[in-house]
């Protein structure tokens, strides 16, 4: 039985996301990072939660639960430490794709640290993330979230008065 391809525009308050019932998860996140977005606060790490704003309801966390992979963000929870609001935010299973541990560990992690660090470098920055979500991927969990194969993040910055736009698409 195949699932209700309805997709839908979500709009939080610190990102924008677009969400795939049929895949439940987001086929694209979208937030700007900013030299201001480094201002490090500590919070207590919140717990998953289905997205309030997802009309269809956001895949539950307890999909993931013993199938080896990770909830991988999209939208890297570090990059949000300057507001509790954000932070937390960053935890609706909307915002997670299922991420092979060592990938999501590895040069995922590596990769949202350098651009953090190309944050604190250079002026506002648009990062887009996402999966090549398509039909036959492996599902995990009673809702069936499917598992990508294929992970991008564009980063795109204006560099005096041009726009550089940088890709980077990985696949396992």
């Amino acid at each position: 039985i195949k699932k209700n391809s309805f997709m839908s525009i979500i709009r939080h308050k610190h990102f924008f996301l677009s969400y795939s019932e049929e895949h439940e998860q987001a086929e694209w996140t979208a937030y700007y990072l900013t030299a201001e977005s480094h201002q490090r606060h500590c919070f207590e790490r919140p717990y998953f939660q289905q997205d309030p704003l997802v009309e269809t309801e956001s895949a539950h966390w307890k999909n993931y639960k013993d199938t080896g992979y990770d909830k991988g963000h999209l939208v890297p929870a570090a990059d949000m430490k300057f507001s509790g609001e954000a932070y937390k935010e960053t935890f609706y299973t909307s915002n997670v794709a299922p991420q092979n541990k060592a990938f999501n560990a590895g040069i995922w992690n590596r990769l949202e640290q350098k651009i953090r660090y190309w944050g604190d470098k250079y002026t506002a920055r648009l990062i887009v993330t996402g999966s090549i979500l398509h039909d036959n991927l492996i599902e995990i969990g009673d809702e069936e979230v499917s598992v990508p194969d294929y992970f991008f993040k564009i980063v795109v910055r204006v560099q005096d008065n041009v726009l550089v736009m940088i890709p980077f698409f990985f696949f396992f």
